[in-house]
């Protein structure tokens, strides 16, 4: 069955040759589809990952986006503080792999209650702010 979600497994939505990946957690996954469709938009790509599990990580897909991405974007609703990019840390340094680890999680601090959009934009987790921020790693 090709829908059928395996324990541990996770799933990539586009896979290119771009050096550039996004890996998306829950909601953050919908967060890193509209980046990377505005980035398409202006003729760049990126690898998009589900990783559908944060336990167990799927090491092996992790190690095959290694050997062709070497900057790797998180995308969670996660705190950073042992969130997705402690998993994804611990799971390269145990293999001695090479991969600059962007984080979009929240930083460990109390965050004002408000209309989601305008929290995003205060904390600059909005699409355009994500944008900006990734477009710095595109020559």
């Amino acid at each position: 069955n090709p829908c059928e979600i395996k324990l541990g497994k996770a799933q990539w939505l586009v896979k290119n040759s771009s050096e550039i990946a996004f890996l998306g957690y829950g909601q953050g996954v919908a967060k890193a589809w509209q980046v990377l469709r505005a980035l398409q938009e202006m003729n760049n790509n990126a690898n998009l990952i589900d990783l559908i599990f944060a336990k167990p990580l799927d090491e092996e897909l992790l190690c095959e986006l290694a050997k062709k991405s070497k900057i790797w974007f998180i995308f969670s609703e996660n705190v950073k503080i042992g969130g997705i990019e402690s998993l994804i840390n611990n799971f390269l340094q145990k293999y001695d792999l090479h991969v600059k680890v962007i984080s979009f999680e929240y930083e460990d601090k109390f965050i004002e209650h408000g209309k989601t959009s305008e929290v995003e934009k205060n904390l600059e987790k909005d699409v355009n702010s994500l944008l900006t921020k990734v477009l710095k790693f595109y020559h």
